[in-house]
């Protein structure tokens, strides 16, 4: 389906140079668009760029994309804004989009077509996602009532109805709804102008819902559309939280009092306007008070995934040219290494995580960004948004990469390097039913894994390691080590003479990206002449040791010597050694021990290593504490 053209209005106010990463993205779209930004009066240089892009753009045919500025001389506020830019917009289709919103090549085109597809639509709203991957509130709600916003305010959203919709699933299709978000927000060029444009009452906030209200009450539809997403950071512009709060819930008031006034009983119209009152009051007092204790309390520094909010420093959230390769598990000692060693941003790498991340993007010592997306992210963003996944690095045990299978099984991923464990070889004659779970889940996972990748055809790397060390999450070694400080002595079954072969985290960060070179992904070095004859489409297994096989005795007096503690061995009985061991899984962080730790510590673990050696030069390190 063509579109007509496509006017799209920012209004900025002090936007940095989030404005020009929106604005890169607007000229990005595979459609010609009339790009209008509209400043009000910035004062933060934030419109230095747009002379080179108004020259570039500057065309009057109407079949091209186009650049126009306008630059009023105060803050006119939002409404006014906009209502400015749509004077001189041309197209048929009026995309409304915030200063710090980045849009993928596809938004304005999908948007757009479901807006063209049907007369009696008035407005088409975007899924619009926070940074750190999450939905955000208010790209899909339900009009705010005194019930729905007394849910929505006590967090009671997610078991009775509330004004947001995030709680609910995705949509299939484009669905109906009472009010969208006008951060990204299409309108239809003669509906808009029917109902009057944006209400000017409304300086900031809140607009979006009276002219979905608007559209509503003319008799025109308002539609969520899930086929077409955009990332919004949120507070951008150069502005105090109080400014915000206060025209926040001065706009809600104009809100109530506009359209609800005359709908709801007296009672509970001065009721929900007592309540947006006291909102504004408990919320300025707690910012008050934050303000008031930062001033006595040390400041703590920020992270550096929250560091430089100017943009300056922000690569595009959206590299519709890269080869995307996304990360798992990212948040273990294997993952700090991994993530630490990616030296080119020739990709755009993609942390998944279970969680909402407390950050959006971390930056590594070469410089390279990395997304934290929760899997959330993965669930509800459109496939044609965000396109195929080059490479799936999964660090996470591997019953839970099956698990993610669900999740990301639209997105097709080229090549998959994933960790399991020796475990399910070494663990399988224990004793213990703990150990014989561990086995039957790893036997699961595998096969969950190996069954996907031999059903689209895509090769796989699966890395069993063996007894990882190196960073503080690994259990075993860091367990030896916490007992020696804390007992002085260390007990063994027998002389404990069984073999070992402890890998450290950084050599098996080193192997998975040495995999990925053979695709051109992930690159270690420059030379990728080390990789030899890896497999194309085959599911492979390689065990993955140490550079050093050493017996269990000799592996603890070494973790003795690190910590600088005489080494004081105590050869005791399987059934003595098995009887502490119970006794410490009552205590917290103890819990992953097993009965068969004390038997296994006389059998030999250890496994070849020749076939990584061939494949991809893989040459680890001596064990060293």
């Amino acid at each position: 389906m063509s579109v007509a053209k496509i006017s799209v209005i920012v209004v900025s106010y002090n936007s940095g140079l989030y404005l020009k990463r929106c604005v890169d993205s607007v000229l990005g779209s595979d459609v010609p668009v009339q790009l209008i930004v509209v400043d009000n009066a910035s004062a933060d240089n934030s419109l230095e760029f747009i002379d080179a892009l108004i020259e570039k753009y500057h065309s009057p045919n109407e079949t091209l994309t186009s650049v126009t500025v306008i630059r009023n001389k105060e803050n006119l506020g939002f409404s006014k804004a906009v209502n400015i830019g749509f004077a001189v917009s041309t197209g048929e289709s009026i995309f409304l989009l915030n200063p710090d919103c980045v849009v993928f090549s596809r938004t304005a085109r999908v948007l757009a077509e479901t807006l063209q597809s049907d007369p009696d639509i008035g407005i088409v709203g975007a899924l619009v996602f926070n940074e750190d991957g999450s939905e955000q509130r208010g790209c899909r709600r339900n009009e705010p009532t005194f019930r729905r916003s007394m849910m929505t305010s006590l967090k009671m959203a997610k078991r009775y109805e509330g004004i947001d919709l995030i709680y609910q699933p995705i949509p299939d299709s484009p669905l109906t709804v009472d009010a969208v978000s006008g951060a990204a927000m299409m309108v239809n060029r003669s509906h808009f102008e029917s109902v009057g444009q944006m209400d000017e009452d409304f300086f900031l906030h809140c607009e979006d819902l009276d002219i979905c209200r608007k559209m509503r009450d003319a008799g025109y539809r308002v539609i969520f559309s899930p086929d077409a997403s955009v990332f919004h950071y949120q507070g951008a512009s150069n502005v105090s939280s109080f400014f915000v709060e206060r025209h926040k819930h001065r706009g809600m008031i104009t809100y109530y009092r506009k359209h609800h006034a005359r709908e709801q009983n007296k009672l509970t119209y001065w009721a929900t306007m007592m309540m947006v009152t006291a909102h504004f009051v408990l919320t300025a007092a707690i910012a008050f008070l934050k303000r008031l204790l930062a001033l006595f309390l040390p400041r703590k520094q920020a992270p550096i995934s929250n560091q430089s909010h100017s943009g300056a420093s922000l690569p595009p959230l959206v590299a519709n040219d890269k080869p995307l390769v996304l990360i798992s598990g990212a948040n273990s000692d294997v993952g700090d290494y991994l993530l630490d060693r990616l030296a080119t941003d020739d990709c755009q790498y993609l942390a998944v995580t279970r969680k909402t991340p407390g950050h959006y993007r971390q930056i590594n010592r070469h410089g390279v960004c990395i997304h934290w997306l929760p899997l959330s992210f993965f669930q509800k963003v459109p496939t044609n948004d965000f396109g195929e996944i080059s490479q799936w690095i999964s660090i996470a045990p591997v019953w839970v990469t099956g698990s993610l299978i669900p999740s990301l099984e639209r997105f097709r991923p080229q090549q998959i390097i994933a960790f399991s464990s020796t475990s399910i070889e070494g663990k399988k004659c224990s004793e213990s039913d703990s150990d014989r779970k561990i086995v039957d889940r790893l036997k699961e996972g595998e096969l969950v894994l190996s069954d996907f990748s031999r059903m689209h055809k895509i090769p796989t790397s699966l890395i069993r390691p063996t007894l990882v060390y190196g960073g503080p999450r690994n259990q075993n070694i860091n367990f030896i080590r916490r007992f020696i400080r804390l007992f002085r002595f260390f007990p063994l079954v027998g002389k404990g003479e069984g073999l070992r072969q402890p890998v450290h985290a950084d050599d098996l960060a080193w192997a998975c990206l040495k995999i990925g070179q053979t695709y051109g992904f992930s690159k270690v070095d420059q030379d990728a002449s080390s990789v030899k004859d890896l497999p194309g489409t085959e599911f492979e297994v390689y065990d993955l040791g140490g550079g050093e096989t050493l017996t269990y005795r000799k592996m603890v007096l070494r973790v003795f010597n690190s910590e600088g503690i005489k080494p004081r061995i105590w050869e005791m009985s399987p059934t003595m050694v098995g009887l502490g061991i119970r006794a410490l899984r009552l205590f917290p962080g103890f819990g992953f021990l097993s009965a068969g730790m004390a038997t296994r510590m006389s059998a030999n673990l250890t496994y070849s290593i020749s076939k990584a050696k061939k494949h991809f030069s893989y040459e680890p390190r001596s064990f060293k504490p």
